[in-house]
């Protein structure tokens, strides 16, 4: 233990690292706090660079996240509704935590505080959203707001918040098995976590997250433990039928396909029509209710993006931010795919690395279904997995200075 806090002690902006890390921790819970820990990470890690004459050298991921940024601010500003898009351009600075992670991420033992960090976070997400909810819920329904529990309580939901979640159990998920058969009382510990989260996930019911959660789940489960595992985890699935908010949402995807001004009249009315009127894109959040309606008068109101990532971008920055976006998530994959295999050999950092992976793959397939690119709440997600991945697969400057340090194994 002695000779990996000596080993720590030599990686380059420790205090940057540690703002960081407490940007994966209350960026799981509060969107506020996790800017701001970003932020101060971002400050240090400049300012120490500057001191040490370090040059920042960045992989692939972070040069797409860039070319993306650059193409959506050159067509917001000459696109359809620049004076409504310019300004919320600055929600794309908060993709910093890509480079910032890159260029800190450089050991194995920051790869595990990163992810420890984010789950524990998560956790506190689900304990408020078990204490919250509920509470809010009852309160409309005396108010008589709502007619039912069960609907205040999907009223009280959060997409958002589900998707954290997801990732947050995702990586509890990956610290319960690389710590399984090795470390009984910390392996007890990550399993109750990962319970909370999964009772938040439930009380959030937001099928979205439920779906992604539990079909990635399952295949971590066959890939790492074994299909005996995976087989429990769809029974456990099966035996939460027996609740009837469960079954009532559930039932609701019935009506989901043939509702006017849902998600099928976004994919096949109004994103075709903006993207043959702008094939260049409108730009960034320049879609507006009033446009959507003038394409789908039946489209529900208050609505102003299309949930679905590819689609969303397709009609805000065009095909070449579609292709930039393409590009930019592949190699974001290819980094976690790379750290994971580097980490192949040794048990306990191979499954920690899966479940950025799997954590990875869920907000993916949850973005194609969800707007997810928007949610700054998310932002913050996507920056702490692709830039913690990208610093482990070696593409930062200060990661090549510790690489002999990395590759001695787990702390």
């Amino acid at each position: 233990m002695q000779d990996s806090m000596s080993a720590e002690s030599t990686y380059p902006h420790p205090w940057a690292f540690r703002a960081f890390a407490a940007a994966a921790f209350t960026g799981a819970f509060s969107l506020p706090a996790g800017r701001a820990m970003l932020a101060l990470s971002t400050v240090l890690l400049v300012v120490g660079m500057f001191r040490r004459r370090q040059r920042p050298a960045f992989p692939p991921v972070v040069w797409w996240a860039l070319a993306y940024v650059a193409i959506t601010i050159v067509v917001t500003m000459f696109g359809t509704n620049p004076h409504r898009g310019v300004p919320k351009l600055t929600k794309l600075i908060w993709f910093a935590g890509i480079p910032v992670g890159a260029l800190l991420v450089t050991s194995s033992e920051r790869l595990r505080h990163v992810v420890k960090a984010y789950a524990l976070g998560a956790g506190v997400l689900a304990v408020k959203i078990g204490i919250q909810h509920p509470w809010k819920a009852q309160l409309q329904v005396d108010e008589g707001r709502l007619a039912s529990f069960s609907q205040a309580l999907v009223h009280a939901g959060s997409m958002t918040d589900g998707q954290r979640l997801m990732v947050g159990g995702l990586l509890a998920l990956g610290l319960v098995l690389a710590t399984r058969g090795t470390a009984r009382r910390q392996c007890e510990r990550w399993a109750g976590l990962l319970v909370v989260i999964g009772i938040g996930l439930l009380v959030n019911l937001k099928r979205g997250s439920w779906f992604c959660a539990a079909s990635v789940s399952g295949v971590f489960l066959a890939v790492r433990a074994g299909w005996r595992y995976a087989l429990a985890l769809v029974l456990v699935l099966v035996s939460l039928l027996a609740l009837p908010t469960v079954r009532t949402r559930l039932a609701a995807l019935r009506h989901e396909l043939d509702m006017p001004g849902g998600r099928v009249t976004m994919w096949t009315k109004i994103a075709p029509g903006l993207i043959h009127d702008h094939p260049w894109g409108i730009g960034y959040r320049a879609l507006t209710n009033k446009t959507m309606r003038w394409y789908a008068p039946e489209m529900e109101r208050r609505r102003d993006h299309l949930h679905s990532n590819p689609i969303q971008i397709l009609v805000e920055s065009g095909w070449l931010g579609l292709a930039a976006y393409l590009m930019w998530m592949a190699c974001g994959l290819r980094d976690a795919y790379r750290c994971q295999r580097r980490f192949s050999a040794d048990p306990v950092l191979s499954s920690v690395s899966l479940g950025l992976l799997f954590a990875l793959v869920a907000l993916l397939a949850n973005g194609l279904v969800e707007y997810n690119m928007g949610d700054g709440e998310i932002v913050l997600a996507y920056g702490v997995i692709l830039g913690t991945c990208a610093g482990m697969r070696g593409g930062g400057a200060c990661a090549r200075q510790d690489t002999a340090a990395a590759a001695s194994g787990p702390a």
